[in-house]
């Protein structure tokens, strides 16, 4: 089979838009309903942990794609 296991590592600033991407359609059930600027609200909810605190932030990568991230 080829298909790569998941694999747990450290957040890389090469993550960041399937980070962002992952936090908006995980919030609210997955429906951008309910908020008035999804940038906005991506950056409140991530950016403080993607940009300015190091290592708190771990992404499931699967091959070359990020799957998942644990903030």
């Amino acid at each position: 089979m080829d298909d790569p296991a998941i694999r747990i590592r450290p957040y890389e600033p090469r993550d960041c838009a399937a980070v962002r991407e992952i936090c908006l359609s995980t919030a609210y059930g997955g429906g951008e309903e309910g908020i008035l600027d999804p940038h906005l609200f991506v950056d409140l909810m991530i950016r403080a942990y993607t940009d300015f605190a190091v290592g708190s932030v771990w992404v499931a990568d699967h091959g070359e794609r990020v799957v998942g991230y644990l903030a």
